[in-house]
């Protein structure tokens, strides 16, 4: 009677499927998980980017994995759990409103130690990232420098909007940044100053006083530089050449690469949406080091010098 009463007890659960990860590659999915807290569309894009194998890692078996662990995206959320955005979007015009901000690419935290070192010991390879982004669009304007001071902070963002006036962008601007020595130092006297050089051009920047959320774009793009470009292609950069090139190519793909904030439409898409018909152009911002053209322009200050420099730049970046 009690012969077969054992396999009452036994899972019918079958120990593999065809359409499923086994328990090696799902422990991959389930780790970055775990340390990333990605969404599925975020976690698919993420392993394609890192050089997974995608016919292995397919959309639908990461989503089966979420749904067996009951995986879901923790989300900070409000006291009365409603959501927020920083800015009406649908009032924003382009370049309206944009955020500046400068990362140190030496962080342990995101790099391996192969890569960090590299550009540690490496003096060709500059050390920090300057990044302008616009908040309805997420175009984004990189440029790299070996050091970090207020004159190459004024300097980048007159370069930007000499690039923007030059492919016909005439929206009321506006810059956010922290009070970093880069920019004003938190002075009001600095930032006054500031304005009043950039007044005439219909440019205004304005200090955050250090607040984080209220610089969330641009400090959110920092972990896709990490994850998306120095660590996948810092095996590739060995000199200040092959760092222009690769640079060159990640504007150029950020700005052409599918974001969750805009409905998965690409920056360009976004830009064309509201009827830029130069998008491309805009885009395609020139790869450089601050260095190698603002020393020897330190001493001026009028926006006419930039418009010649970025026509420079474009031709020798074309050519």
């Amino acid at each position: 009677m009690y012969l077969f009463d054992f396999l009452k007890h036994n899972s019918r659960k079958p120990h593999s499927h065809s359409r499923s990860l086994n328990d090696i590659d799902s422990k991959v999915v389930i780790d970055k998980y775990n340390e990333t807290n990605y969404g599925v569309n975020r976690m698919y894009t993420h392993l394609k980017r890192q050089g997974f194998n995608m016919d292995k890692y397919t959309f639908p078996k990461i989503k089966g994995i979420y749904k067996r662990n009951g995986f879901k995206v923790k989300k900070t959320r409000t006291c009365n759990g409603n959501r927020r955005s920083l800015y009406n979007y649908d009032k924003l015009e382009a370049f309206e409103i944009l955020q500046y901000d400068v990362k140190h690419v030496l962080d342990l935290k995101a790099l391996p130690p192969e890569i960090y070192f590299k550009f540690l010991e490496n003096e060709d390879l500059p050390v920090y990232q300057w990044t302008i982004i616009d908040v309805k669009t997420r175009v984004r304007f990189l440029a790299w420098s070996h050091n970090i001071d207020s004159h190459f902070g004024f300097k980048f963002l007159e370069f930007v909007i000499a690039w923007l006036r030059s492919h016909n962008v005439y929206t009321s601007m506006n810059f956010q940044f922290d009070g970093g020595s880069e920019f004003c130092s938190a002075s009001k006297k600095r930032l006054n100053i500031w304005n009043e050089k950039l007044k005439k051009y219909n440019v205004t920047v304005q200090d955050t006083d250090g607040i984080k959320w209220k610089q969330n774009i641009v400090e959110r793009s920092h972990r896709t530089d990490d994850e998306e470009f120095y660590c996948p292609r810092g095996d590739y950069i060995n000199s200040k050449d092959d760092f222009l090139k690769e640079s060159q190519f990640w504007i150029m793909y950020f700005n052409n690469r599918s974001h969750m904030g805009l409905n998965s439409l690409t920056p360009k898409e976004k830009l064309e949406s509201l009827g830029y018909c130069n998008a491309d152009a805009i885009c395609n911002f020139p790869t450089f080091i601050l260095e190698d053209y603002y020393k020897p322009l330190s001493d001026f200050f009028d926006i006419s010098s930039y418009y010649v420099l970025t026509h420079y730049l474009e031709f020798k970046r074309v050519g």
